[in-house]
């Protein structure tokens, strides 16, 4: 079973950059920090791709192994609605991860900024506040 600790770590990185990130576009300064919102965004993407091997390599397949019914339905919606997420974050860091692609629809990046990241904040709330005391609770049986 995978090290929640670790999971947990990992998911506040992620909300460092997230938070990063916001800060800089809030200072509606969006043109004179492309550069590094790209290099912030490229930063995210690397740790949510590690996030996501911990999870695959780790967590889920002991949980679809679970002999408690909630904990294996649990992974497997877990596991598809983390798919459907992880594409639309690829799509989202290829449409701006460099400095022009950012200056080219300065909107456009707040917008798609905020709407993702409002998706991985949901996303990785649920695992903080449902999933993981979950597993912990069963672990502690």
């Amino acid at each position: 079973m995978a090290n929640i600790n670790n999971l947990e770590r990992q998911h506040k990185e992620i909300y460092t950059e997230i938070q990063a990130i916001k800060k800089l576009i809030g200072h509606d300064t969006i043109a004179e920090d492309s550069s590094e919102l790209a290099k912030m965004i490229s930063l995210l993407a690397g740790k949510l791709k590690m996030h996501l091997q911990s999870e695959d390599k780790f967590l889920y397949p002991g949980l679809l192994e679970s002999d408690r019914t909630e904990l294996r339905q649990l992974a497997k919606d877990y596991i598809n609605d983390m798919g459907a997420i992880h594409n639309e974050f690829e799509k989202y860091k290829f449409q701006f991860n460099t400095k022009n692609k950012i200056d080219n629809d300065m909107k456009q990046f707040r917008n798609e900024t905020e709407q993702i990241f409002k998706i991985l904040e949901n996303r990785l709330n649920k695992e903080d506040h449902y999933l993981y005391p979950l597993i912990r609770k069963d672990q502690v049986k």
